[in-house]
């Protein structure tokens, strides 16, 4: 809990920055990219914690502890707190919503953030609003 603790305490320190992205005008995708990083600094450090007090145990089996949990947060944490980011508003949105539509994978929209930064855009995958979206199966 503490750790889970520390790692909300410095998200919310980095709110700042975000505001800064937004009134700097940073491009939409660059700032998605940096809020990334931000959420990766607080993993990481919160993960740290995490090791540092299951270590201090020492018992039988305390590194496979170790990795399953951190693969567990970083697959439920990554996976939550990018569906959970009303704070970050398409350019082209026409209200906030606070729980977004299942869009994929937290790893295919950060590879997609990476290629849209690059000037790089996929047609199918934003839509214009009004234009018919065909979902794949």
């Amino acid at each position: 809990m503490a750790a889970l603790a520390y790692g909300a305490l410095l998200l919310a320190a980095c709110t700042p920055l975000v505001m800064l992205a937004r009134s700097i005008d940073l491009a939409y995708h660059r700032t998605i990219l940096a809020v990334v990083g931000m959420f990766t600094v607080a993993g990481i450090a919160s993960l740290r914690m995490v090791v540092h007090a299951l270590a201090r145990e020492a018992a039988p089996g305390w590194r496979t502890a170790v990795l399953d949990t951190c693969t567990v947060f970083v697959l439920v944490g990554g996976q939550l707190a990018w569906a959970l980011r009303p704070y970050l508003v398409r350019p082209r949105a026409t209200d906030v919503e606070f729980v977004r539509a299942l869009e994929g994978s937290m790893v295919d929209a950060i590879s997609g953030a990476f290629q849209s930064a690059q000037g790089v855009y996929r047609r199918d995958a934003a839509p214009l609003p009004g234009e018919a979206q065909e979902w794949l199966p």
